[in-house]
């Protein structure tokens, strides 16, 4: 895999009640994730969107979520996941995105460490995203 072609971008977002109207909980947490990834992506034409799966990064409330969109005026389609966290009352989201939808699976697997805890992959390589062959 070269992640030398193309590009690769890992955004990190914070997130908050006054951003967000209000706290997310771990219930509500996957809609959420699916809003920020969709708001991201909608200016490139009509993302597809799979279904959040929920699961846990040492203790915190995670939800991830992929896409893909047909970017017509850049000529290519565009891979992107979406893997978001609570931490207190924040939230912490990471997007990833590539023009090579095998790529998202290495950058997703990037480490996060919160406050106390050990260094963890932000997305498991359970829910990593599929691609299409």
């Amino acid at each position: 895999m070269d992640l030398t072609k193309g590009f690769n971008m890992i955004m990190l977002m914070r997130l908050d009640e006054a951003c967000l109207g209000e706290e997310t909980t771990a219930a509500e947490l996957g809609a959420a994730t699916t809003a920020i990834l969709a708001e991201s992506l909608k200016q490139f034409g009509k993302p597809t969107i799979s279904s959040s799966a929920d699961y846990d990064i040492d203790g915190h409330s995670a939800s991830t979520v992929s896409a893909s969109v047909q970017a017509d005026s850049l000529g290519l389609v565009i891979h992107a996941a979406a893997s978001c966290a609570i931490s207190g009352k924040n939230i912490a989201c990471f997007e990833f995105v590539s023009s090579d939808c095998r790529n998202l699976a290495v950058i997703a697997a990037s480490t996060v460490k919160f406050e106390g805890d050990a260094p963890a992959p932000v997305s498991p390589d359970r829910l990593a995203p599929a691609c299409k062959p």
